[in-house]
């Protein structure tokens, strides 16, 4: 990079200095995934974490609008309508199993 950067255009040494000078391939499709993969590699340690034997199934309502066949009506939850979704945790911790 130093040789270009003594040897090239003259204009592009005066643009930007040979230590601030990067490339970045990135797709503006992608960034978002790649973020959450980045950072959900770092919390899913499955190495580090070892479930007990007692587990248990809790139900959580995602409240929305939207129409859908498996939408459900609870009234006596907070969100009367919603989605319900169903978590494997492990009993002492409270921690979610994932896959």
């Amino acid at each position: 990079m130093s040789q270009y950067m003594n040897n090239g255009r003259p204009m592009f040494c005066f643009v930007m200095s040979e230590t601030r000078c990067f490339y970045r391939f990135d797709d503006l499709d992608t960034r978002a995934a790649q973020f959450l993969d980045n950072v959900s590699s770092k919390f899913y340690a499955k190495n580090l974490y070892k479930a007990s034997a007692i587990l248990t199934v809790d139900e959580q309502l995602v409240s929305t609008s939207e129409k859908s066949r498996f939408r459900q009506y609870i009234p006596c939850k907070a969100g009367k309508c919603g989605i319900s979704i169903f978590w494997c945790c492990d009993a002492p911790t409270s921690y979610l199993l994932a896959k």
